[in-house]
C-alpha cells in the first residue's frame, strides 16, 4: 500500500493545508494518507492558538485522510524519523512517502534529525508552496 505521511501544526487548519493535501495524494498515487498534527515541534517556536482537541476534530471534519495523535501523545519533541520508525512498525508492508513543502525541503539536510534514516524508510514528495523555487527544488534534489 503506498502510504503517505502529512504533517504540521494545523494551528489551525486552512485551505492550503486541504490543498496540499490533495496534491501530495494525486501526485503520490496514495493509497492512504496519514494526518499528522505535531505535538512539540523541533524547527521553530510553537504556541498553540487551538487546543489538541480542536486541531484533531478539524483534521477529521476537513481532510482527506486518516488523523492520527501519535505525536500529541508522545512527550518531548516530535521528530519525523521516530514518527516514521512507528508507523514501520505499524504498516510494516507498506510504501511511505512524506510530504514536505519546499522550506523545509531545503534545509532538510541542516535542520532534520537522521535524514539519512527518513530516507531509507520513505520517498519524500515535496511541493512548492509559492512555485517561484521550482529551480531550487530540482537543483537540490539532484
Amino acid at each position: 500500500m503506498r502510504t503517505g505521511l502529512f504533517g504540521g501544526t494545523f494551528n489551525p487548519v486552512h485551505n492550503g493545508h486541504i490543498a496540499a493535501m490533495k496534491a501530495f495524494c494525486e501526485a503520490a498515487k496514495l493509497d492512504r494518507l496519514i494526518i499528522m498534527p505535531t505535538g512539540t515541534p523541533p524547527h521553530k517556536r510553537f504556541e498553540r492558538e487551538v487546543s489538541d482537541a480542536d486541531r484533531l476534530e478539524m483534521l477529521a471534519a476537513g481532510t482527506l485522510g486518516e488523523v492520527s495523535d501519535y505525536e500529541m501523545k508522545k512527550e518531548g519533541k516530535s521528530y519525523t524519523v521516530e514518527t516514521l520508525e512507528y508507523l514501520k512498525s505499524v504498516y510494516p508492508n507498506d510504501d511511505f512517502f512524506l510530504y514536505m513543502g519546499s522550506d523545509m525541503l531545503l534545509g532538510f539536510e541542516t535542520c532534520w534529525k537522521r535524514t539519512e534514516d527518513i530516507m531509507k524508510m520513505c520517498s519524500i514528495v515535496a511541493l512548492s508552496r509559492t512555485g517561484d523555487d521550482i529551480e531550487k527544488l530540482k537543483a537540490y534534489a539532484e
